[in-house]
């Protein structure tokens, strides 16, 4: 599992909202191509306080936590 961590792309959010076509247009790819390959991708330069990204969080596992019915 701990290579696994190590194997999971960082990417720089600053590249999309850079104002720089050729930067955007990298952190696009890179976006696309963690979620394909991997499914998960770390996003520098987010500007959310831990406050914020606590909240995000648990809404995730709330959300991820709710029964499927149906199946």
């Amino acid at each position: 599992m701990n290579n696994q961590l190590q194997n999971i792309p960082s990417i720089d959010l600053a590249d999309f909202t850079s104002g720089n076509k050729e930067r955007k247009s990298k952190f696009i790819k890179q976006l696309g191509e963690a979620y394909e390959n991997i499914g998960f991708v770390a996003i520098k330069s987010h500007y959310l306080t831990d406050e914020i990204a606590n909240e995000l969080y648990k809404q995730s596992k709330a959300f991820f936590d709710l029964p499927i019915y149906g199946f």
